[in-house]
């Protein structure tokens, strides 16, 4: 399995310059695992990527900071895990490791499969494949 990592980092401030949000991304993406075929079908052999999906739109910003979680200065790591499909969008999101607070956790997922638009991978024969991807978001306020 081949794996990648692409790094990104956003900033923004928040309302009256009190502060800056940083959301830290690291996607690690591979192929799907392959359906579970009928027990007399022999399953085919999943194609490796060829070209890593990437972030081109919808990166999480001050906005997207839970209102009630800035209040509480709730900070934390939200790692999420969802599909990235061939028209670039992105379902099926899952936290796989909380921030310990949910409401930082739900609005990760909300970005991701709402409003964040990927570049698909692109398999050895040059076709958009589906693939997943986990995602380390890194909720921090700073001063």
């Amino acid at each position: 399995m081949q794996k990648w990592r692409l790094y990104d980092q956003v900033a923004g401030k928040l309302a009256g310059g009190k502060g800056v949000i940083l959301a830290l991304a690291a996607i690690a993406l591979s192929a799907p695992a392959p359906a579970s075929p009928p027990a007399t079908i022999k399953p085919a052999r999943k194609k490796s990527i060829a070209i890593q999906p990437r972030i081109i739109e919808g990166y999480i910003e001050h906005r997207d900071y839970p209102p009630a979680a800035l209040r509480r200065g709730a900070q934390g790591v939200t790692r999420i895990r969802f599909i990235i499909r061939p028209d670039g969008t992105a379902l099926d999101c899952q936290v796989v490791q909380s921030s310990g607070h949910s409401d930082l956790d739900r609005r990760a997922c909300w970005v991701v499969t709402t409003r964040t638009r990927f570049s698909p991978a692109i398999d050895v024969d040059g076709q958009p494949t589906e693939t997943y991807a986990i995602l380390p978001i890194r909720w921090l306020i700073a001063q």
